[in-house]
């Protein structure tokens, strides 16, 4: 979440009027995360989130709002969308895609606990569980044929070590289709930033942009962002999940951290044969998959007026880091 489009409080109270949301009070741009403009909108009736999207277009849009409109209605915690006067979830704003969501109770962390890994587990479980329900279908934006795609793009920006490493990891992945695991809807970017904690000092706040703080007694309040959700292997879902984290800054997994997510996850450590095969794979695409994300944002940044960059060459070491010491789940419960 950036600001690439900048909004005006005149513009933002002229699309208001498509919209049974009151009076609009304030407006505050949101800094976190590196995919679409978003902005903290408080009205006379409340507080929602509103996101202007900068790379998908409107026709693409329909089934996150239906998916998190199906999965709050599932009593799932995530944002509700609103529909405009017309009963339409998605309009248009300064030329980009828009999108009014309500605002969760809670604040993101930056260091996490074991307790929260094991919560996360949970809440992505719940996640899986609600989305059987669903009944669209769609394929992973970010799977291998995008790795493929996007590597052209990357080829002549990156290093030849990075080259190498990239297209190997291609090839061994290439090796593994894993037909054989349990497949649904997917969340596909819960990292620490897409979970909002609720504790003690929130009073009312709501979606507060992440602080330092350890949450020692929260729980969380919803699970946001759900702009890359598709159709794919479950257990992808929580290696994506694990590589954030349960990450630390020499690039290793904490394994207590891994540990409470797997078993939060499935609480009686019942993974399959086949999952235990498939999950040092899985933390590799995982990873495979965020860094090229972040070369492309690194290489190919957009301009706006608040932006926000992570560091690629940690995935780099974190892909590293499985290929020459594979976590086991055995090993971990």
């Amino acid at each position: 979440m950036s600001v690439y489009t900048t909004v005006t409080r005149a513009q933002l109270t002229e699309w208001l009027k498509n919209y049974s949301l009151g009076a609009l009070q304030s407006m505050q741009g949101i800094l976190s995360g590196i995919e679409n403009t978003n902005y903290f909108v408080t009205t006379s009736q409340g507080k929602y989130v509103l996101t202007l999207f900068e790379h998908m277009g409107a026709a693409e849009l329909p089934y996150y709002a239906q998916l998190m409109s199906h999965l709050a209605a599932c009593g799932f915690a995530c944002p509700t969308p609103v529909a405009n006067c017309h009963g339409e979830f998605i309009g248009e704003l300064n030329g980009k895609p828009a999108l009014m969501v309500t605002c969760l109770l809670g604040e993101s962390v930056v260091h996490v606990t074991s307790a929260q890994c094991r919560q996360v587990g949970a809440a992505l479980a719940q996640l899986h569980h609600a989305g059987q329900g669903f009944g669209q279908r769609m394929l992973n934006p970010r799977g291998p044929h995008w790795w493929k795609s996007y590597l052209q793009l990357l080829r002549h920006k990156v290093t030849p070590v990075e080259l190498r490493l990239i297209e190997s990891e291609i090839d061994f992945q290439a090796q593994h289709a894993h037909a054989d695991l349990p497949r649904g809807v997917i969340h596909g970017d819960l990292f620490r930033d897409n979970v909002l904690f609720e504790h003690a000092a929130s009073a009312g706040g709501g979606n507060d942009l992440p602080g330092n703080n350890v949450l020692k007694h929260g729980r969380i309040g919803g699970v946001i962002d759900f702009y890359f959700a598709c159709d794919d292997v479950l257990l992808l879902d929580v290696a994506v999940t694990a590589n954030d984290w349960c990450l630390r800054p020499d690039a290793t997994l904490d394994r207590d951290q891994l540990a409470a997510l797997l078993r939060g996850y499935r609480p009686d450590s019942m993974y399959s044969d086949a999952e235990k095969v498939a999950w040092p794979i899985l933390l590799r695409a995982a990873a495979l998959r965020t860094w090229l994300g972040r070369l492309g944002y690194n290489h190919f940044p957009l301009q706006g007026e608040m932006t926000f960059t992570k560091d690629a060459g940690l995935y780099q070491r974190l892909l590293q880091q499985h290929i020459d010491a594979p976590a086991h789940i055995d090993t971990l419960i």
